[in-house]
């Protein structure tokens, strides 16, 4: 056996021309097992019809199983599909191909969808028509006039693998709402270099020791284990304000503090001063600074801060 596809009338052409045995449906079951009821070739499975191109005019597909809209694909063998060469001086051509449902034949099978030879060529249109025709991609394949084949891969895995996400698999509108949990990541399974420029990141820091946040120098490092806690708070007063974190972090965090607005007479300032840092907590200190008598005293001003550090 080669190429075969389930379920079919029985009795009837193609696939369905006989009776369905045991070992069909273990098949089956082993097909949509791996496809977690979805659409594309089953990852894991045999070879997972990955393509090559073993000689001029020829892709080859090689063993694997699939689901084509609700049709259940099974193919242990290559199947090599013949390219025809592009025509006419400095044109090339792309083709696709395909996993095709055909419920006239009753078959899903590997087939070649012809492109058009131009200079500039564009991959052919599927067909996705359920009930008659349906196409799923597995490869285009750009063929020049010498008959010299390309491969570029389009097949679309049924689920998540060790690998990825394969590019633009997955759009906004494919992600339930609380779909993704927390309890359903790995740790560190992202990153800063796949969080986007949307997401916050802080990218390098320097200093003088790659683990130590409060070593001075100007060695570039890539941070780790990052926690940031902001807040907004307001000075006593009469003596220093403690500022309690809602966790620890693992050394003293690096405090930023600025006062939440100003006094309205322009020959006043508000300061925040940062005294003491510590895993758990910090002091600050808020001042009036009278700029006419040049006098500083404590006040309560409101300010906002951010603790940047190690969790």
């Amino acid at each position: 056996m080669t190429e075969k596809s389930y379920f079919w009338t029985t009795g009837g052409a193609g696939d369905g021309s006989s009776t369905y045995s045991r070992s069909d449906w273990a098949k089956f079951s082993k097909i949509i097992a791996a496809c977690l009821g979805s659409e594309g070739v089953a990852p894991n499975t045999l070879n997972s019809l990955v393509g090559s191109v073993p000689g001029a005019n020829t892709a080859r597909i090689a063993s694997g199983m699939a689901l084509v809209d609700g049709k259940a694909y099974d193919n242990d063998a290559n199947v090599d599909v013949t390219i025809p060469s592009a025509v006419g001086g400095g044109n090339t051509r792309i083709d696709r191909i395909v996993l095709r449902a055909n419920w006239t034949a009753q078959t899903v099978r590997i087939t070649r969808i012809a492109g058009t030879d131009a200079a500039s060529p564009i991959a052919p249109a599927i067909t996705q028509v359920s009930g008659t025709t349906y196409d799923i991609k597995l490869y285009q394949a750009l063929v020049n006039t010498s008959g010299i084949v390309t491969l570029t891969d389009e097949r679309q895995m049924t689920q998540i693998q060790a690998a990825g996400i394969k590019t633009d698999a997955v759009e906004t509108d494919k992600i339930k709402d609380l779909n993704v949990t927390t309890a359903k990541l790995a740790a560190s399974s992202v990153d800063g270099t796949k969080a986007g420029n949307n997401v916050l990141k802080l990218m390098q820091r320097l200093g003088g020791n790659s683990a130590d946040w409060n070593s001075t120098g100007n060695n570039t490092y890539v941070p780790t284990n990052v926690k940031m806690v902001p807040g907004a708070s307001i000075g006593s007063g009469s003596g220093a304000t403690n500022i309690n974190f809602p966790s620890a972090f693992t050394e003293e965090p690096i405090i930023v503090a600025i006062p939440y607005g100003n006094d309205t007479d322009p020959t006043k300032v508000w300061q925040v001063v940062i005294k003491n840092a510590y895993v758990n907590y910090f002091e600050a200190y808020t001042y009036l600074i009278d700029l006419t008598a040049g006098t500083k005293a404590l006040a309560t001003i409101p300010f906002l801060w951010v603790a940047i550090g190690r969790g």
